[in-house]
């Protein structure tokens, strides 16, 4: 079963949306979305992919996917979020693609990557990261993939961290970025 609302007139929130436990994949792009709030995607146990691109979210509440624990692609592309805390995304441990392309992101830190012991595809294209933490790719994951491209605006210390990051063959195999 697919969910493909065309507008949203309201927020996003725990009675937005009813309970459907066997939807798998949810598209909400487009809605000019704000907010990702905790207890918004309840009831929904068997998603594994996950749409929010092209919406104006800026913030991913602690716990906000806590319950997609079956979430392998989620897609939040194209919106305002200038930070991810490890909170928000702890619980999605079979999370396999994460697309956080467009955005703000200041950082490209452990807390981000660390809980998603499977992820396997990270796209952080175009934001504006200018601080990799030394541990921020180091994390046991599984990523096999990282896109870096457009506009990075980054300093010497950062480029040469992922550039020797990028080294670590054994471990990711595909990285592209574009200084």
């Amino acid at each position: 079963m697919i969910a493909t609302p065309q507008e949203f007139e309201c927020p996003l929130g725990p009675n937005t949306l009813p309970a459907l436990p066997g939807l798998r994949v949810l598209q909400l792009s487009h809605n000019q979305l704000t907010i990702v709030p905790q207890g918004a995607l309840t009831g929904f146990t068997a998603f594994v992919s996950l749409t929010l691109h092209h919406n104006q979210i800026d913030v991913l509440e602690d716990n906000a996917f806590s319950e997609l624990w079956t979430l392998t692609q989620l897609d939040l592309a194209h919106n305002r979020i200038v930070a991810v805390s490890g909170n928000s995304l702890a619980h999605l441990t079979r999370l396999v693609q994460l697309d956080l392309a467009h955005n703000f992101l200041r950082a490209l830190t452990a807390d981000l990557v660390a809980p998603l012991k499977n992820l396997q595809e990270l796209r952080l294209d175009d934001n504006d990261i200018s601080m990799v933490t030394s541990d921020a790719l180091i994390s046991g994951t599984v990523l096999r993939r990282l896109t870096l491209a457009g506009k990075i605006q980054t300093d010497k210390h950062a480029a040469m961290y992922i550039l020797t990051w990028s080294d670590t063959v054994w471990i990711f195999q595909q990285i592209q970025m574009a200084f």
